[in-house]
């Protein structure tokens, strides 16, 4: 059901989808946005153990820097992604949680 008001013809105009319908597009937003977290997290913490034993208690690796390739630079390219979606999926669900 939505909420509507009629038109001169006596016709339903829809103005705005039933406050059930929202709350079962929240509820897919916030299961989205709870998957696409879990999934960057592991990202986030694939990546640091790819920086060897040393970056996972603070340390560095005396500031040397190197190229992504391989399975490294596709990590760190899905975790852009990944981040991306979930600002996404913030912003839709502050939109519809109104």
């Amino acid at each position: 059901m939505c909420l509507g008001v009629q038109d001169f013809a006596g016709r339903g105009v829809i103005l705005w989808p039933s406050k059930r319908r929202i709350g079962i597009v929240a509820f897919y937003v916030n299961l989205i946005q709870i998957v696409v977290s879990i999934a960057l997290i592991a990202a986030i913490v694939l990546q640091s153990k790819g920086a060897g034993l040393g970056g996972i208690s603070g340390s560095s690796e005396g500031g040397v820097f190197r190229a992504r390739r391989g399975v490294e630079k596709l990590l760190f390219n899905f975790t852009i992604v990944l981040s991306f979606l979930f600002f996404a999926t913030a912003i839709v669900n502050v939109v519809i949680s109104g």
